[in-house]
């Protein structure tokens, strides 16, 4: 599994304090934009600050979140981040992980990268999976 250690620009933010913001920075890395534009993105779509958001899951299969649009996937069983992450080495995606003794986690992968301020094992489970795509604009 490839791993890249990223704040996603917190620290050069408006929101450098910020806590509870790990869906912030894994849409800030998943879509390459700034964490500001992401947190504008998920404020509009109801996230308060220093508050967990919660993506669109069984409930609501798909989701438009700013410009882009998320799809709910349910992880096969037994899925890991580390498998997740070397069979996916194209497109964008949000996974959500339970960390034993930390409870939910999100995390970007990228391009088959993991990309997160924290390095996970391999064997990290994953508890729900969300494919990102632009919506794209017919008329600007």
């Amino acid at each position: 599994m490839r791993f890249l250690e990223t704040d996603g620009g917190k620290q050069f933010s408006h929101h450098p304090k910020e806590d509870r913001d790990c869906t912030v920075l894994a849409m800030a890395v998943a879509c390459g934009v700034s964490y500001d534009e992401a947190h504008d993105m998920l404020r509009e779509a109801g996230r308060r600050r220093n508050c967990a958001f919660a993506f669109p899951s069984r409930r609501n299969l798909s989701a438009q979140i700013g410009d882009w649009w998320l799809e709910y996937y349910a992880p096969a069983r037994g899925e890991t981040l580390g498998r997740f992450a070397d069979r996916n080495r194209t497109g964008s995606w949000i996974v959500g992980v339970n960390l034993p003794g930390e409870g939910g986690h999100i995390v970007a992968v990228r391009n088959g990268i993991v990309r997160d301020h924290t390095r996970w094992p391999e064997d990290t489970p994953l508890v729900e999976i969300w494919s990102l795509s632009r919506v794209p604009r017919f008329f600007d």
